[in-house]
């Protein structure tokens, strides 16, 4: 399995019961989005 340290499944918050899906945290969130935009063409 990959290793992330800055993606935003890194730092899980939850995780949904029914289908398994990681929700980020809003931080992380943030901080992927900030990284986004700083390096958009």
């Amino acid at each position: 399995m990959n290793e992330f340290s800055t993606f935003p499944l890194a730092d899980v918050s939850t995780i949904e019961k029914d289908s398994n899906v990681t929700i980020p945290t809003d931080d992380g969130v943030e901080e992927v989005k900030d990284w986004v935009d700083f390096n958009e063409k």
